[in-house]
Formats: C-alpha cells, sequence, structure tokens
C-alpha cells in the first residue's frame, strides 16, 4: 500500500555513499557509468527512499552556498536561487546578447572561482548528478520523491542547477559532451517535477530562453599529434595535445524548454519566411529548429521541392559535423556506442538519399578530417551497396 505524501518518510542516506562509490570517475567513461547508476536511483525512489532527491539537495546547497560566496550576495538581499544567471533572471545583459549578465568566471578567466567537481566528497556532476536528474525525469509519484515538501525542494534545486549549467556554459562557450548531457537531464527532471508539484509558471530566466531561441555552441575534445620520437631505449612515444574545437553543432535549450513548458510557435506560417528561418537556424547551428522551419515547407506545391533539397542539405551537414565528433572523440570498437551511432547515421542517410547521399557526406568528411575517412569506410560496410 502506498504510503500517502502526507507521512514523512526517512532521510535515505545511509548506503547512497557505497552506491555512489561503485560508479566513479576512472572505472569507465561517462557515458558508460550514468545508465547503471541512474536504474539503481530509480529502483530506490520506487520504494520509498529518494536518494536522487538528496544528491541533488547536498550537491546543489553546497555549489549555491559557494556561488553565493563568489558573487558576494551571502548577506545581501537576492533574487530566488534559480535566478543566478542574472538579477532580473534574464539569460543575457541588454549590453552583451552573447554574455550572462552574472558571469561565475574567475577575473583572469581561468574558470570558476571554486571546484564543482570536489563540492560534495564522493558527488560528481558529470556522473552522480546527472544520473539523479535522469531518475527524476522519470519519477512516478510525488511519493518516489519523498513527498510534497521534498519535491518542492527538489524542483528549486534542479531548476538552479540547470540556471548554473547554462551560466557557465554561455560562456566562454566550451560546452562539451557531459556538460550537454547534464542540461538536457536537468531539463527533462525538472519538465517532470513541475508537472508533479502544479507549479503554474516556470522561472523568468526559462522564459526569456525561451523567447531568445537560446542555444549553446557545442565543443569536442581531440587528441592532436605532433610528433613521434625514440627515447633512449629505443621506446617510440607519441607526443601530442588536448584541443577543444568548435563542432558547430548547437544545443537548442530554447527548443527543449519549449517543448516542455510551452510558448509560442517559432515557425512562420508563411512558406518562404520559413524556408529563409531554416537557412538562418542551419547557419548559426540550429539544426533542430532548422529542420523544422523547413519541414513545414515540405508538403507546398511551389517551394516543397527547395524545402525537400534544403532538407537533404541539411541532414548530411548535420551528420558530417556528428560523425566527426564521433569519430575524434570516442571509441568505434565493436558494440561500442560510439560506432552503434555511426552505423545508425549511415543508415539514416542511407534511408534518405540512397548511396548518392552517403557518398556526399563521406567526401565531406574526408575533407574536413582524412585521416578518419578509413574508419567511417569500415564501420558503414554493409549499409546498402557500401562495400569498405
Amino acid at each position: 500500500m502506498p504510503i500517502p505524501d502526507s507521512v514523512p518518510i526517512p532521510d535515505s542516506t545511509v548506503d547512497l555513499p557505497a552506491l555512489l562509490g561503485r560508479y566513479r570517475l576512472g572505472q569507465a567513461a561517462y557515458d558508460e557509468l550514468v545508465p547503471p547508476l541512474t536504474e539503481e536511483l530509480v529502483k530506490a525512489q520506487r520504494v520509498g527512499s529518494p536518494l536522487a532527491v538528496t544528491v541533488v539537495r547536498d550537491f546543489a546547497d553546497s555549489l549555491y552556498a559557494a556561488t553565493d560566496n563568489a558573487l558576494g550576495t551571502r548577506n545581501a538581499e537576492r533574487s530566488p536561487r534559480h535566478s543566478i544567471l542574472a538579477p532580473a533572471g534574464r539569460i543575457t545583459s541588454d549590453e552583451d546578447a552573447d554574455r550572462p549578465a552574472v558571469m561565475l568566471l574567475s577575473a583572469y578567466g581561468m574558470g570558476l572561482p571554486f571546484n564543482q567537481f570536489t563540492m560534495v566528497e564522493g558527488v560528481h556532476p558529470y556522473i552522480h548528478v546527472t544520473a539523479a536528474a535522469r531518475a527524476l525525469s522519470v519519477l512516478g509519484s510525488v511519493f518516489e520523491a519523498g513527498g510534497p515538501v521534498r519535491l518542492s525542494g527538489a524542483l528549486d534545486r534542479v531548476w538552479f542547477l540547470l540556471a548554473f549549467s547554462l551560466n557557465t556554459n554561455l560562456w566562454p562557450g566550451e560546452m562539451l559532451d557531459p556538460d550537454r548531457d547534464l542540461i538536457v537531464d536537468l531539463i527533462g527532471a525538472c519538465a517532470r517535477l513541475h508537472q508533479l508539484s502544479d507549479a503554474v509558471e516556470p522561472p523568468a530566466f526559462v522564459r526569456d530562453a525561451i523567447d531568445r531561441d537560446l542555444a549553446l555552441r557545442h565543443f569536442a575534445s581531440e587528441w592532436i599529434t605532433t610528433d613521434r620520437y625514440a627515447t633512449t631505449d629505443g621506446k617510440v612515444i607519441n607526443e601530442g595535445h588536448n584541443e577543444l574545437w568548435d563542432s558547430e553543432l548547437r544545443l537548442p535549450v530554447g527548443t527543449l524548454l519549449r517543448e516542455q513548458f510551452g510558448g509560442p510557435n517559432t515557425v512562420p506560417g508563411d512558406p518562404a519566411a520559413a524556408l529563409a528561418l531554416g537557412r538562418q537556424k542551419a547557419e548559426s547551428g540550429d539544426f533542430t529548429g532548422a529542420r523544422a522551419a523547413v519541414e513545414s515547407v515540405l508538403t507546398h506545391p511551389e517551394l516543397g521541392h527547395q524545402a525537400k533539397d534544403l532538407l537533404r542539405e541539411l541532414v548530411a551537414e548535420q551528420a558530417c559535423r556528428e560523425l566527426i565528433l564521433i569519430l575524434a572523440q570516442y571509441s568505434a570498437e565493436s558494440g561500442s556506442p560510439g560506432r552503434q551511432r555511426v552505423v545508425e547515421i549511415g543508415q539514416e542517410l542511407h534511408d534518405l538519399g540512397g548511396m548518392a547521399l552517403m557518398q556526399a557526406v563521406h567526401t565531406e568528411f574526408t575533407s574536413r578530417r582524412r585521416p578518419l575517412s578509413r574508419n567511417l569506410d569500415l564501420i558503414w560496410n554493409g549499409i546498402g551497396d557500401w562495400r569498405g
């Protein structure tokens, strides 16, 4: 029999450190650690142990205190914690539309004035907080969150974590894969908690992100080999360095929030204007918004042909960029998630445009990342008539 929301649930944190300890940085890649931990957190909350709520609470409270100190607002009157991006809850200032009004980076541009990865002992934002956000996004009831009071507190905290993540990735804009995953999962957690809490309106910064159609730049990390040399004992060493580069893909935060919390339809009713918007969004890297605009014109009797051609171009460009991201950063060994996604992209291209579209993407891919070209050849082997 379910426990009524009015009955307080004890703080079930006894086994949490041991649970988190089984999913530590260095044991495997982020994307391999998060799913099994998420599953364990979901199982716990279904039996009345809201461990995901505890993870979010402990991490967000420590992060908020550190942010409060960094901004010098601990003893001053301030806006709600989830409006941290700016005093009035806006994403950006009027003076500089590309930067948040309150930047959390240090005066020397060397990063945050505190270490968010060691805020709470044993809690890592890209592993444990991401898994907790995913678990909260599939809450089945208020009971699974520990009752209405805990649910309200969790919602306040995930709003803050989302605001913080947007802030740190708006400037200098070096959003990497784990940052992207965390933001997407926090949006899902906010949406589910907001729904269960019967809250009327999301925070001001959410509406601001929707109105501005906010999109974040996505960076990739690639190991660049610079030289090969032999040591005195004859051992050959690869010398290189890590390099960040703009993938030209964008995370359409405004679109994701609009899907969850509503907002005006940004696709113009005029077909010609919709096509123009699609081209504009594609140039900015927002392929999700670009495709939505272009697909609205596909059935138009006069402009439908242009829309189909543009859609093929969008799909090809997005596929090329995603393939570069995957093959530059991840293992493409048999059975790996990266290899599976490369195969999926090849199949999607074949279904849309056959060998001609696959070849066009392969040619463009080769012109941008020739050393990775042979790997792509082999992975696509067997898709349609493709032979690696």
